[in-house]
């Protein structure tokens, strides 16, 4: 080997999901046009998409898969490449990673089962008419040195294979807040207890964004120290590191950071410093998981609605950071008051808003719309002063049907505001504002809303801007479904839901840790020592309750990639059946 000049390239290419030929042509170019390095790393199923789910079960798939990574071998490289693909052994089939040496199979190294039985797997398997090594545990020669394959489970845990001087991590991990910091971490901490050389590379950005969004994140550390990192900017991207005789210092550092239970906010970092930038980084997330749905489907207008609250005062900065990103796409911000129920100060907030923005806006009132429904179904018209459920949902359903018919004479898409804590207590009308083209709230939740709301305010060096997201963020929280007095708002949400501060406190708890009842109000009390014991009591059975009675409106949830750390996806973070029982749950709170 070059010992001092050994150049290892990671290499994060475009991604056109189950298109093998596209991705694989794309793969060559990078390949050919990046001859200088002594070993290239691409992404995990680079070949296919990561995402692709139930696909990788159909065998036209998994076969021209196979062609399209063929073809890489006459690629014009005449040195080591990692290429990550599926494959079918035996009756599993496996997320793997081909490795390419000089134009010849070196072997391959399956990473986890992606479908069907997991068996004991042959030493050596027929690939391409060729029998080549296929093992876990195998270690390939890189000049005079030695590299394994791992996945992140085993980055997670710290081992590396005894032969290897360098470990090449393919992570399959989406994005979250973060997860940069903590991938930084964790490669350090690997490769400083490892005396080691990890090379660490995760998904294309260019993933689907149905429930998550892939940062593109190139990593390479040595010894406790990381000598390059980098997250995607055009695609393709190659970042290159040149690995030499040099031994930096070792390092070890803990690759995450506990929530005390006494901390009220447990979704925000304590650090006022550091919560900016997380605040940041969920709104960079957001932003990206929208723009990539834009860009795949060709379309060019985000349509929502804009009501002067939290909410949708956080999905149109998201709007407004994808325009960032690409400028000749457009906004359509529409406000749908309510005659007695719209309060002045939440649709001045809208249109201040959305007149600070530069956006297009659309005001379309809905009081003749909701009178002449509710008479067509036989209901009476409260504008009495009272109202029902009925009242109340038909106008979420009624501005849902606006805003979706508006789409479709743009060719736009309906952005979703709803968000993680209205999500868990159900607190949204079914096919009304639940539902959505791409909700960019859904791992949010409401105190964290707030806090990039005004975290935004406090940075964003625009005096207007930060006037009105603070009108907005002292506006109390309300849907305005039910009759206002005097133009003020009477219906408050947390009337009904109790406060949110104390319900995100058990969302995380109960949710992403799985605390018991007796563990979820004793920590409570730690983090609100304001409130009484019977008040947090009654909270948390509120909250256990709408928690398991509202998941039929989960299960049916928009697109919407993870932004924060917690998710209520049915596709991904969180399986529950929508009919089960809070009984036992509810019983032992009632016991304590």
């Amino acid at each position: 080997m070059k010992v001092n000049n050994l150049i290892v390239g990671t290499a994060v290419t475009g991604c056109r999901i189950a298109d093998p030929d596209s991705n694989s042509a794309e793969i060559r170019r990078v390949m050919e046009s990046n001859a200088d390095c002594d070993l290239l790393v691409f992404p995990d199923l680079c070949i296919t998409g990561s995402t692709c789910g139930d696909l990788f079960r159909q065998r036209f798939l998994l076969e021209k898969s196979r062609q399209a990574l063929y073809s890489l071998k006459s690629a014009s490289f005449p040195h080591t490449a990692v290429v990550g693909f599926p494959m079918q052994i035996g009756s599993g089939i496996y997320d793997c990673a081909a490795v390419i040496k000089s134009g010849e199979w070196a072997g391959i190294v399956p990473l986890r089962l992606l479908h069907g039985e997991c068996a004991p797997l042959p030493e050596k398997v027929l690939f391409d008419g060729v029998e080549i090594p296929l093992g876990k545990n195998t270690v390939f020669p890189i000049e005079d040195r030695r590299f394994a394959i791992i996945t992140e489970k085993e980055l997670l845990q710290g081992e590396k294979h005894p032969e290897a001087d360098i470990c090449v991590c393919l992570d399959t991990r989406p994005d979250e807040a973060g997860r940069r910091d903590a991938a930084e971490q964790q490669t350090k901490a690997f490769s400083g207890a490892n005396h080691c050389t990890i090379v660490y590379v995760t998904c294309s950005p260019e993933e689907s964004t149905t429930d998550s969004v892939y940062p593109g994140r190139m990593i390479a550390a040595k010894n406790g120290t990381v000598l390059s990192i980098a997250d995607w900017t055009d695609l393709p991207y190659c970042m290159k590191t040149m690995l030499g005789d040099e031994t930096p210092a070792d390092t070890l550092l803990s690759a995450s950071t506990l929530v005390s239970e006494d901390n009220p906010y447990p979704f925000l970092d304590p650090d006022p410093v550091k919560r900016r930038q997380q605040s940041s980084e969920i709104l960079n997330l957001q932003a990206r998981g929208l723009y990539m749905r834009m860009k795949k489907t060709g379309i060019r207008t985000m349509v929502l609605g804009v009501s002067g609250g939290l909410d949708s005062t956080l999905a149109l900065l998201v709007c407004d950071q994808v325009i960032k990103l690409d400028p000749s796409l457009r906004i359509v911000g529409v406000t749908m008051p309510s005659k007695g129920n719209t309060s002045d100060r939440t649709k001045d907030n809208a249109l201040s808003f959305m007149d600070v923005l530069g956006i297009e806006s659309r005001e379309i009132p809905i009081h003749d719309e909701l009178v002449v429904h509710l008479r067509s179904i036989g209901h009476p018209e409260h504008y009495a002063g009272s109202s029902d459920v009925v009242y109340e949902n038909a106008q979420a359903r009624i501005r849902t049907l606006i805003l979706m018919d508006i789409a479709n004479m743009e060719n736009g898409l309906v952005v979703g505001t709803g968000d993680l804590s209205e999500i868990a207590l159900g607190w949204c009308t079914y096919s009304g504002d639940q539902m959505s083209m791409y909700g960019v709230n859904g791992s949010v939740p409401k105190t964290q809303v707030r806090a990039v709301c005004r975290d935004t305010a406090d940075t964003c060096g625009n005096e207007a801007l930060k006037e009105v997201l603070y009108s907005i963020i002292d506006t109390p929280i309300s849907p305005e479904l039910t009759p206002n007095r005097n133009g003020t708002i009477q219906q408050k949400t947390e009337d009904h839901v109790g406060d949110y501060a104390i319900n995100d406190y058990y969302l995380y708890w109960m949710v992403k840790e799985g605390k018991t009842p007796a563990e979820l109000l004793a920590g409570a009390q730690k983090a609100f020592p304001d409130q009484d014991r019977d008040t947090l009591k009654e909270h948390l059975k509120r909250f256990i309750k709408r928690f398991f009675t509202q998941q039929f409106k989960r299960s049916c949830s928009p697109d919407g990639a993870k932004a924060g750390i917690l998710s209520l996806s049915p596709r991904t973070d969180w399986h529950m059946p929508s009919d089960a029982d809070a009984s036992l749950f509810l019983s032992e709170t009632d016991r304590l």
